[in-house]
């Protein structure tokens, strides 16, 4: 519950910012990992960035890292967190998309959507399956998700995975990556991999109106899979 706490602190800090447009997304991760002391500092925890870590590698032996990995283990009974799908060790990773009135070069909204993905494609590969964590992508828009993510094909067809990670609670998605153009696979780290299975639990906030805030997603990865050929 500490991450969803944390979560719930961004969007007040996010909106102190003047300069909407100079939000990347090193400091999004900087934010989550300050809102996650705050709401430690509010439990009394002594030394609360000695539960933090970022940039923490996957691996060890492999230079794949993880945004934010926080491990609380330590101070959280995680008997009270079995009934939510929680565990005390959290690995995060952080997506932002603020890039539409700046220069944000030739990247299209196809390739965003591949580098999503691909969040989801290591926490569900690079996590010890043999290590009960819980998974999070923590993904923040400074205008409408669709401006910056193709939730439709060229084809018109909607992209149904993408609309259901984005639905609030749980949901199953099914990523069949032969649906997909060149520009989404060719960003999965494993060329091999032809479907991706998520299983996802989504909370969010939303403004009422597009242009006056923030948009945030933190989407908990409770389990996945993939197929290879």
């Amino acid at each position: 519950m500490i991450v969803h706490g944390s979560f719930y602190k961004l969007p007040e800090i996010l909106m102190s910012y003047e300069d909407r447009d100079g939000v990347y997304e090193s400091n999004i991760v900087h934010l989550l990992a300050s809102s996650i002391v705050l709401e430690l500092n509010s439990r009394n925890i002594n030394n609360p960035l000695n539960y933090i870590q970022v940039e923490k590698r996957y691996k060890a032996t492999e230079n794949l890292r993880c945004d934010i990995f926080c491990d609380f283990s330590s101070i959280v009974n995680e008997s009270f967190l079995k009934p939510y799908s929680l565990t005390t060790k959290n690995w995060i990773e952080v997506k932002y998309y603020g890039s539409l009135n700046r220069a944000s070069g030739s990247e299209t909204k196809t390739d965003s959507v591949g580098k999503f993905l691909n969040d989801f494609y290591r926490l569900i590969t690079r996590v010890q399956s043999t290590s009960y964590c819980t998974k999070f992508v923590l993904a923040i828009f400074n205008d409408n998700p669709q401006k910056y993510l193709a939730f439709t094909y060229q084809n018109k067809h909607e992209r149904e995975w993408l609309f259901s990670i984005f639905e609030t609670g749980a949901t199953k998605s099914v990523v069949k990556l032969c649906n997909e153009p060149e520009s989404v696979y060719k960003h999965i780290e494993d060329s091999g991999v032809k479907e991706i299975e998520l299983y996802t639990r989504t909370t969010k906030f939303e403004p009422h109106k597009e242009k006056l805030g923030f948009w945030g997603y933190l989407i908990q990865v409770e389990d996945g899979s993939t197929v290879r050929t």
